[in-house]
């Protein structure tokens, strides 16, 4: 038998400023509005791609759990899956995959796992299979496997989707770069369990919200809003403007028919935590995905005192520090 391709990559979350909830198409991934994200440093997907051309095993999907490998569970590898016969069949390779992967930080809680996992499972695989994607490329793939989110995952720094100045939902691209604006995201973790209705029931729902409409109304603005502030760096102008999506998001979430209520008592205790801190004029803001856990974005000079805040709120039950960061990696050799 021929030695695999080995390949391993690395690819970051991100954290959505403006948010991708409801879908034109949801089969194509075609988004209802455009979307922007901060990418993160240390809240990573981690998978290993190994490729044996020819071979007509079935592919191997193993999730690494409490430190050791082990097949994944049904749920979780059905979409990998048919991720990994679409990319076979676009670029015509034959063979078996053994697919190893591993997050840094709690999956399915809504800190965009998928985004991570799929941008990563793709770039990993891609090499293995000898195909190399320019960042665009990743992008439009990435977000093939169904993950809308996954298209901003290609890029470091500030990523739209659509890229801006198209309708073309195809793929994503950077507005800034990491080292033009450095900002620090510290996660407060409230539950590390998977929620209970997935992104893509809710994008299912988001219309039957009575609000979902208005939302799309005001979208376009805030985003000029958050693009600018990012491109003259104002603090004070993001974080109104990142407030208000986040609440906004939730609320189309709590008024969907059937309603989703991801948050639990300690995220609005740390919620009030940050008005708080506001108050008293620590420049801190929040935002929060389809899960119950609390993104508090802020200044590096502000992240010692929001931690040590966030840390003392009852309920939340560890603080994740990360930052803006790069794009995706890759290196050769199974390291899973």
């Amino acid at each position: 038998m021929l030695m695999p391709s080995e390949i391993t990559a690395e690819a970051p979350s991100n954290i959505a400023l403006i948010k991708y909830w409801g879908a034109e198409d949801l089969g194509a991934v075609v988004p209802c509005n455009p979307s922007l994200s901060m990418t993160l440093d240390r809240c990573r997907s981690v998978c290993s791609a190994s490729f044996f051309e020819g071979d007509r095993r079935p592919d191997e999907i193993l999730l690494e759990r409490d430190g050791a490998l082990a097949p994944a569970p049904e749920s979780f590898s059905r979409r990998i899956a048919a991720h990994l016969v679409r990319l076979r069949t676009a670029w015509n390779r034959q063979g078996t995959l053994r697919i190893a992967t591993r997050n840094t930080f709690p999956a399915e809680a809504g800190i965009a796992s998928s985004a991570s996992g799929f941008t990563a499972l793709t770039l990993a695989v891609s090499r293995a299979l000898g195909i190399e994607l320019a960042p665009a490329e990743l992008s439009n793939w990435s977000r093939r496997s169904g993950s809308g989110s996954a298209s901003r995952s290609a890029f470091g720094g500030y990523v739209q989707w659509p890229a801006p100045g198209t309708a073309d939902a195809a793929s994503a691209a950077p507005v800034a770069d990491a080292e033009h604006w450095p900002l620090c995201d510290l996660v407060a973790i409230v539950s590390s369990s998977s929620k209970e209705v997935s992104s893509l029931e809710g994008h299912q729902r988001a219309a039957t919200s009575p609000y979902f409409r208005r939302r799309l109304e005001l979208v376009p603005g805030r985003l000029d809003t958050v693009r600018e502030a990012i491109a003259g760096r104002d603090f004070a102008r993001l974080a109104d403007a990142v407030d208000e999506e986040a609440i906004d998001l939730h609320l189309i979430m709590m008024s969907s028919r059937p309603p989703i209520f991801y948050w639990r008592p300690a995220t609005v205790a740390v919620l009030a935590e940050v008005r708080r801190l506001r108050r008293e004029g620590l420049a801190v803001c929040a935002t929060m995905d389809a899960g119950p856990n609390v993104h508090v974005l802020c200044e590096p000079q502000c992240a010692a005192d929001a931690e040590a805040a966030l840390r003392r709120v009852e309920g939340v039950e560890e603080v994740l520090a990360d930052r803006t960061g790069t794009g995706p990696v890759w290196r050769q050799g199974a390291e899973l």
